[in-house]
C-alpha cells in the first residue's frame, strides 16, 4: 500500500478537475477583503499541486505554499515556472511549520484540515499558524462536517481517462468520526496496466471542537460560513468555512 499523494500526485489535477478553483479564489478574496487588515504575505497550507496558489499569486498576492508531499510540490513548481510572482514552495508538514518570517493571512483549503486525524495535530497546526501570524491576521480554512462524511458513506465512483482509470469509495465510522477513502489507480505502463492503491483517512470535527482549538491557539472566531457563501453555518452539514483572527 502506498502513502498518500505518491502515486496519486500526477493524477491529482485530473481527479479534481471538477473543483472550481477560480470560484474558490474569488470567494477567498471576498473573505480576505472583508476581514484582513493586511495582505502582504499569504500562507497556503497543504497547497497540493499549487493550482490555488498560482491563481492567487497571479492576482498579486505574495504566496508561501507548504505541502508535505515532494511529488505534489514538484508538479506545483512546474505549474508556476512561467510566473514572475512565483509562490515560494516549501516541503513541510503543516503541523511542524518553520517559516522565515511572519504572515498576514493563512489559508487551508479543500478539507485539508480533515486529513489531520488526531486533535493534537490540529492543535499543533493552529499553534504554528498563530506563532508566525502577525496580530490581527486572519486564518481561513474549510472542513467537511461529520454530516457530510455520513452522507458520503458507501458512495463510490469510477473514472476513465486516456492514460488510465481509477475507482474510489468512501466509508465512515460515526463513532470515531473517521472517514476512509479507498482509491485504486490503474495506469498505462510499458508492460500493460500498473495498479496503485492508496487509502486516505479524514476525521470530522464538531463546531465546538474546532472553536475551542482556535481559542487555545490564540484566535478569535470571526465567522463560520456555508460552502462558498456568506451565509452563517448553523448546522454541521456539508462543507463549512471558518474565518479566525489572531488576537
Amino acid at each position: 500500500m502506498e502513502n498518500q499523494y505518491t502515486a496519486l500526485a500526477r493524477f491529482y489535477d485530473m481527479l479534481n478537475d471538477e473543483v472550481a478553483y477560480e470560484k474558490w479564489a474569488d470567494y477567498l478574496e471576498k473573505l480576505i477583503k472583508k476581514y484582513a487588515k493586511s495582505t502582504d504575505i499569504v500562507l497556503e497550507l497543504a497547497c497540493g499541486t499549487g493550482t490555488l496558489s498560482r491563481i492567487l499569486a497571479s492576482r498579486g498576492y505574495d504566496m508561501i505554499s507548504v505541502d508535505n508531499s515532494p511529488e505534489m510540490l514538484n508538479i506545483a513548481q512546474e505549474k508556476c515556472a512561467d510566473m514572475e510572482n512565483k509562490p515560494l514552495f516549501l516541503c513541510q508538514n503543516m503541523c511542524e511549520l518553520d517559516l522565515y518570517g511572519t504572515i498576514d493571512i493563512a489559508l487551508c483549503c479543500l478539507d485539508s484540515v480533515n486529513y489531520l486525524t488526531y486533535m493534537n495535530d490540529v492543535k499543533a497546526m493552529m499553534a504554528g499558524v498563530s506563532l508566525f501570524m502577525n496580530p490581527g491576521g486572519v486564518f481561513i480554512f474549510d472542513i467537511k462536517t461529520t454530516g457530510e462524511f455520513a452522507r458520503l458513506k458507501g458512495v463510490s465512483n469510477a473514472l476513465s481517462e486516456d492514460d488510465g482509470f481509477y475507482f474510489w469509495q468512501y466509508d465512515f465510522d460515526k463513532k470515531t468520526g473517521l472517514c476512509q477513502h479507498n482509491i485504486e489507480l490503474f495506469t498505462q505502463g510499458e508492460n500493460g496496466y500498473e495498479r496503485h492503491q492508496e487509502v486516505h483517512f479524514q476525521r470530522g470535527y464538531s463546531f465546538e471542537q474546532i472553536e475551542k482549538m482556535l481559542q487555545k491557539a490564540g484566535f478569535e472566531l470571526v465567522g463560520r460560513f456555508k460552502e462558498l457563501s456568506m451565509k452563517k453555518a448553523e448546522n454541521e452539514e456539508g462543507r463549512v468555512f471558518y474565518v479566525a483572527r489572531k488576537v
